[in-house]
């Protein structure tokens, strides 16, 4: 019996290492009630960790070392997260305590792809799964195409 019971928890559980800068690294070992629930956690966790990424990648870009600063639009915008006649949010949040958008129009969904401070995988899989109901492959590239050529400028500023 304690064959089977070893067997159902032998793919269920996965560690974590934890490297701070300051103590000895350790390890976290989680064990999932299911496959289900491990596949989610770790896409979860992965999400979070690239978000951290991103952070620490966008910091360091526009980090204060002489005259260069943050700029306003990344700092504070407010449009991230408010309601407006394109773009609703839910009021529940995910796991990295972004909330996530009930609907939007096209162009906001590609605005939110592209924007370096929400690489989400989650995000883009469910973009990639269903962008063909409610819009064009053509519309999509068009729109890549020009964040690529104008990385800064091709999303919009929105002010409050």
């Amino acid at each position: 019996k304690s064959d089977k019971n070893s067997q159902d928890l032998e793919h269920l559980d996965f560690k974590i290492v934890v490297e701070p800068k300051d103590i000895q690294s350790f390890t976290i070992i989680l064990v999932a009630s299911s496959r289900q629930e491990k596949s989610a956690w770790t896409s979860d966790i992965s999400q979070c960790i690239d978000n951290i990424r991103c952070n620490g990648l966008m910091m360091n870009a526009f980090e204060d070392n002489s005259k260069v600063t943050v700029p306003q639009m990344i700092k504070s915008d407010a449009s991230l997260y408010c309601d407006d006649v394109d773009i609703r949010f839910s009021k529940m949040m995910n796991s990295c305590k972004v909330l996530q958008i009930r609907y939007a129009s096209v162009e906001r969904l590609l605005e939110r792809l592209t924007d370096l401070r929400f690489l989400s995988i989650d995000f883009l899989n469910t973009f990639l799964h269903s962008y063909r109901v409610f819009t064009t492959a053509d519309v999509v590239l068009d729109k890549l195409i020009a964040i690529y050529k104008k990385p800064i400028s091709a999303i919009p500023a929105r002010w409050v």
